[in-house]
């Protein structure tokens, strides 16, 4: 029972009433759904573009504030760098005899005092960890550290740096060094190792160019932290932080830094200090707004949807008749039934598409009917013409030889030429016009037997079969003659000998054949009006006549891609080539 119901829906689906309700719930469905598609693609678009922008003026606000914390930095290295006090306490340490001295001692506690005091000022107190000047041997430093009771002060503390990997050669280099985020190297034995950026500066003499020492800088997380919290305090942002001297990404997420691979969608931007920053909006929130949109969108498919389904009766009843009709009429017309339908013909609009499909249907039957004859009528025509062209042109010159011939030696040969003459005449007689190509192969035996004997040993022909199935491959009578023919008269015979190569071989799916003598050669100009068959000189019009012969027959019998080319080289060569398809 079941499968019978499902039949018959089936049944109904398949009539024209049936299509033209799929087709109107289809495209009520379709415009509803382009309708939500196009909201919904225009509201996540305005979102996102919303989003970008978001993180964009985040991005370049935590930019400005970390260039700003920089700048500040950048003062400190320029005040150590640059402060005459320290620069003459490190050139006195780079002296151990003078090491101990109360001059010496003093320029220590200058340099410390202005030190601390430049860092109070300059720098936010939490900023700055630790700062140590140190003489080129590491063996006596200037220490300061706002918190010295948390960090040990030795006299080992300068060497402790020099042994880091990340110490600078400075017999190589002389920048000032970001060495990102590292373990602590002064963190207290026993108790978990903090991390800091470190920041290497090289010093110079003032006096001179030579380096006097060089100072570490240990900047707390915070430096960096505190302005990320802004972004990670949210949870619609994420905050990353990339370091140029070891190519590492970290995340900052809830107050600490975890290593981490960059999102490809981040916005970045890059500080003066080589870091970038990046942050990677988060989707809960375009998410959220888009949910209004949504239901927006909902609506807006339910009314296109419901407003399709109300108008179908309507349209059904109007259309549903004679479209079914004029469908079936066209149908009938595709399959080759062009007889005038008066059921069609209604008093409105739906008739006078009627009408007008029958008086269509009558001409396109006329004119498919007068094309045909005049298309074989055409063919007909101009393939007897083409091959009544070449009789009188090949008997002409074959009498002429067998006069040749009869003057010239009384009746030797004459036995010869006369039957392969007989043999080339009964092929012309013959009713078909296409032959295999052995037997095209045979009658050029037949009539270079007829020129042998009138050019005597002055004339030789080759032949390279590359394919022997080819022999049987059909193609058109008279094919090869009219071109040897040619090659005798027009390439040898003002030479006064040559030889003659005919190739066939295999081309893909093509039999490709060309004939080459070793003749006079040809002009490009008498190439062009060759294969034309156009020419003004009556004394070359059978030369004509014969290769424009086989050139239009080619193309009549398999289409205007195949046909005869031409290649010369006066005095030297002419190859003419073609290529047929390969049939049964």
């Amino acid at each position: 029972m079941a499968q019978k119901k499902k039949k018959r829906i089936l049944q109904k689906m398949k009539t024209l009433r049936g299509r033209l309700m799929l087709i109107s719930l289809a495209f009520a469905l379709l415009t509803s759904l382009t309708a939500a598609v196009c909201a919904s693609g225009l509201s996540q678009h305005y979102l996102r573009s919303e989003q970008r922008r978001a993180a964009q003026a985040n991005l370049d606000l935590l930019s400005t504030d970390l260039e700003n914390d920089l700048s500040m930095i950048s003062s400190l290295v320029g005040w150590i760098q640059t402060d005459t006090t320290v620069n003459s306490c490190l050139r006195q340490l780079n002296y151990p005899m003078s090491r101990n001295s109360s001059t010496v001692s003093r320029l220590r506690y200058q340099s410390w005092d202005r030190l601390s005091s430049e860092v109070s000022n300059t720098i936010h107190s939490y900023t700055v960890q630790r700062v140590l000047i140190s003489c080129l041997d590491s063996s006596s430093f200037i220490q300061y550290t706002p918190l010295p009771s948390i960090y040990r002060n030795s006299l080992q503390d300068a060497s402790t740096i020099v042994n880091e990997s990340y110490f600078p050669d400075w017999s190589n280099k002389k920048d000032i060094v970001w060495c990102g985020l590292r373990d602590d190297p002064f963190a207290v034995s026993g108790e978990a190792s903090s991390k800091v950026f470190i920041l290497m500066v090289p010093i110079d003499s003032l006096t001179s160019s030579s380096l006097v020492g060089w100072a570490y800088i240990a900047i707390t997380p915070d430096f960096l932290s505190n302005r990320l919290k802004a972004a990670d305090s949210s949870s619609e942002l994420s905050a990353y932080v990339t370091f140029n001297d070891t190519n590492e990404t970290f995340r900052y997420q809830n107050s600490a830094y975890s290593a981490s691979s960059l999102p490809e969608n981040a916005y970045s931007a890059t500080l003066s200090n080589g870091w970038v920053i990046s942050i990677l909006p988060s989707d809960s929130n375009l998410m959220r707004s888009q949910m209004s949109y949504i239901w927006l969108i909902l609506l807006i498919f339910l009314a296109v949807f419901v407003t399709g389904i109300l108008l179908l009766p309507q349209l059904n009843h109007m259309i549903t008749d004679p479209v079914h009709q004029l469908t079936h009429r066209l149908e009938r017309i595709s399959l080759g039934d062009f007889s005038r339908d008066e059921q069609i013909e209604w008093d409105d609009e739906f008739g006078d598409i009627g009408r007008g499909i029958n008086t269509l249907a009558d001409r396109v039957q006329k004119l498919m009917d007068k094309k045909l004859q005049d298309e074989k009528a055409k063919q007909e025509l101009q393939y007897q013409i083409l091959q009544s062209q070449i009789n009188p042109h090949f008997m002409y010159n074959t009498l002429n030889t067998i006069k040749w011939m009869a003057t010239i030696q009384g009746a030797d040969g004459i036995a010869d030429v006369s039957t392969s003459l007989s043999r080339l005449l009964k092929n012309v007689a013959h009713g078909e016009s296409i032959i295999p190509l052995g037997q095209e192969l045979a009658l050029v035996d037949d009539y270079f037997t007829i020129m042998q004997y009138r050019y005597g040993g002055n004339i030789r022909l080759r032949k390279e079969i590359q394919d022997e199935s080819l022999l049987t491959c059909p193609v058109p009578r008279f094919l090869l003659q009219p071109i040897v023919e040619n090659a005798i008269f027009h390439g040898i015979e003002p030479k006064g000998k040559g030889t003659i190569t005919i190739v066939i071989a295999r081309s893909g799916d093509d039999l490709s054949a060309s004939v080459t003598d070793d003749g006079i050669g040809m002009r490009e100009e008498d190439i062009q009006n060759v294969l034309s068959g156009q020419t003004d000189d009556p004394h070359e019009f059978s030369r004509h006549i014969g290769i424009a012969n086989v050139n239009q027959r080619v193309k009549l019998n398999y289409g205007q891609q195949y046909g005869l080319t031409i290649t010369s080289k006066p005095g030297e060569f002419t190859c003419m080539h073609f290529r047929l398809p390969i049939k049964p």
